[in-house]
């Protein structure tokens, strides 16, 4: 008998599974640590790793660990692929797709061709589009999501508007956008005034907007933070009591610092995180413990949504077979959603991977240090 017990004991030393350890399920994030992504990709992988560690708090998948593994693609569309197919040989049976938006549509091919499921955390309109979307579910709301809400909440509020960008081709692109956007919801655009790429003054851009054009209210948009800071900035300074109203550019904590609380006040945004959604808070309050120097990047909630969407489909499908847990999560809706109002949701089907609740984010305004439902 005693020759029996110490065989066992040998086993359980030498051989974990055979002691009740159990494999861990690998979960992969492709992220960018250096290039023009990685304001927010650092983001992306500091919110994975708490919703793993959540996940493995409460018992992990099916009993077993989850453990989350990560490639640098410095994104760059050509490095993507070969990154992501790395994640998958070193054992990624999901993949998070959170470098930048022309990295990730170049990644899917490989999701594709290796049937692993995928999550994509952009805000482009064509990551879950074909080609190469049968394994891809997009959890972030989309620019044409944003902008349909956005655009149906002016309308409720005003009849005319001007518009300020920049002179790049994006920010260009951008205002036409929104313009046509605007004009189609009925809402009149009186002007469309543009600031140089790199100015330092926006005196001139302002005062045509309130002097000549006498805009009720203006749609800040650009290509890049800094001129959009320095113009809500110098309508603040200028004293212009006027209604200022951006997309989602206004929950970026870089964009924050460069505007100060004062200028903040005078904008109306899009934010995806209300007061009142339960796991949102929940998960800002475990960002905030963990990395408490860091500015909380309120668009991350999709990226918790990414990671319950694959614990989700691996327990629907009592698998982690590729194709298993990617019918599986065809078949996930309703499930409560880490952003958006308290009400929102994460809906998959086989017909559309673009699972974000698309009223995902509501107008807000900053008060008091932090965002609130805009007053109507």
């Amino acid at each position: 008998m005693r020759k029996v017990v110490l065989c066992l004991l040998a086993m359980a030393l030498f051989c974990p599974a055979l002691a009740g350890a159990a494999e861990p399920i690998k979960l992969g994030i492709l992220y960018d640590a250096s290039g023009g992504a990685s304001d927010y990709a650092r983001y992306n992988l500091m919110n994975a790793t708490l919703a793993v560690e959540e996940i493995n708090q409460e018992g992990g998948i099916m009993g077993r660990p989850v453990e989350l593994i990560k490639e640098d693609d410095g994104n760059d569309p050509n490095v993507s692929p070969l990154r992501v197919r790395t994640l998958i040989k070193r054992g990624a049976v999901g993949v998070i797709l959170g470098s930048g938006s022309a990295s990730v549509l170049q990644a899917r091919s490989v999701v594709e061709e290796e049937k692993v499921p995928a999550f994509a955390t952009v805000l482009s309109d064509k990551a879950a589009q074909p080609p190469n979307n049968n394994y891809v579910f997009q959890t972030n709301n989309t620019v044409s999501q944003m902008t349909n809400v956005f655009v149906a909440t002016l309308r409720s509020r005003l009849k005319e508007i001007a518009i300020f960008t920049d002179t790049s081709p994006t920010g260009s692109g951008l205002a036409n956008n929104f313009k046509k956007a605007l004009t189609d919801a009925g809402i009149k655009v009186l002007a469309v005034e543009a600031l140089d790429v790199g100015a330092t003054d926006a005196t001139a851009v302002v005062t045509r907007l309130r002097d000549k054009w006498e805009a009720p209210a203006v749609l800040v948009s650009g290509q890049a933070p800094q001129e959009q800071a320095l113009f809500v900035r110098t309508v603040t300074d200028m004293g212009w009591k006027v209604p200022l109203y951006q997309d989602v550019t206004a929950v970026s904590p870089a964009y924050r610092k460069l505007l100060g609380p004062k200028a903040m006040e005078n904008l109306y945004y899009m934010e995806p995180i209300h007061p009142d959604n339960q796991l949102a808070q929940k998960w800002i309050k475990k960002f905030t413990a963990k990395y408490p120097n860091e500015p909380v990047l309120t668009t991350m909630g999709n990226v918790w949504n990414a990671v319950y969407l694959f614990k989700a489909g691996v327990e629907k499908a009592k698998s982690t077979n590729g194709v298993a847990v990617r019918d599986a999560i065809e078949h996930i809706c309703g499930m409560k959603s880490h952003f958006g109002p308290p009400s929102s949701t994460v809906c998959c089907s086989k017909e559309n991977h673009l699972c974000a609740d698309p009223n995902g984010t509501f107008l807000a305004q900053f008060r008091n240090g932090r965002s609130v439902p805009a007053e109507k």
